[in-house]
């Protein structure tokens, strides 16, 4: 799987006025045709691997996010974080240590750009056949 930097670089995207990322782009099927154009060698095997690392990556982000959300609230009161305690998209408490928040944000927008590039492989290993014909 390409490191998440690929996904998250700035390009021109017809339709766009500002450069968008892969995982900024509210479409999956452009940014799968993005990403077929760039790596048309994939094949529907390399995209369900890329699929499955990316999504496994994305619930270890998870995880790590719900950890720290629990030492952080056990920090401040006592107890672990609850659904009810979020308040506050990303770092779910504005009341968490500075050092923290910037744990949770940076963890949270881990996760989405994990399962942003899930979704982007998953639909481009279903519709293997559909890209591939394009380019031949």
């Amino acid at each position: 799987m390409k490191s998440l930097r690929y996904y998250r670089q700035p390009r021109r995207v017809r339709g766009y006025t500002v450069p968008v990322t892969l995982v900024g782009l509210c479409d999956v099927r452009t940014a799968a045709k993005i990403i077929h154009h760039e790596l048309p060698e994939l094949s529907r095997e390399a995209h369900l691997g890329m699929h499955e690392r990316a999504r496994r990556a994305a619930q270890r982000a998870k995880s790590a996010w719900a950890r720290v959300a629990d030492r952080e609230m056990f920090a401040l009161r006592g107890r672990p974080f609850q659904a009810v305690d979020y308040k506050v998209a990303g770092i779910g408490c504005s009341d968490f240590s500075p050092r923290g928040k910037e744990v949770l944000r940076r963890l949270a927008r881990t996760a989405s750009s994990l399962r942003a590039v899930a979704d982007i492989h998953a639909h481009l290993a279903a519709n293997h056949g559909r890209y591939a014909r394009k380019v031949a």
